[in-house]
């Protein structure tokens, strides 16, 4: 594919983005009926997933469509930081990538930062009696 074919897309040849964030959204969904969390109580529900970016159900009804907004990002984003690889969302032929990157998701969260930094406080602290010691 050359860039002349990508700048000549048009909204329709973008609907495949809203048919991945549907599967995301129904996959969280099915995991949390596995556990017995159906309806609105799921988290993943359209109404609980519309709540939760500031968008209205019709809103994300369309966005799963593939009507492309800016709230399409904001979509995006969330899964992107419960594992969901971008990439696999927005590139049509993804055969060769992962849905899921649980490695990189795990530097966005907060609390795994502050671990990490209390980790390396800890090394740095041993190290530094460990050569007093010598």
């Amino acid at each position: 594919m050359d860039l002349t074919e990508i700048f000549e897309y048009t909204t329709e040849d973008f609907k495949f983005v809203g048919s991945r964030l549907s599967q995301i959204r129904e996959e969280l969904y099915n995991k949390d009926k596995e556990q017995g969390i159906t309806g609105n109580d799921s988290q993943f529900s359209r109404e609980n997933i519309s709540k939760l970016i500031g968008v209205s159900y019709n809103t994300l009804t369309n966005l799963e469509r593939g009507i492309l907004t800016h709230n399409t990002f904001k979509l995006i984003h969330l899964y992107y930081s419960l594992g969901y690889d971008p990439s696999w969302i927005l590139i049509k032929d993804n055969d060769f990538i992962n849905k899921r990157i649980m490695q990189e998701n795990l530097i966005i969260k907060s609390s795994v930062q502050e671990n990490y930094k209390d980790l390396e406080a800890q090394i740095q602290e041993a190290l530094k009696k460990f050569k007093g010691s010598l």
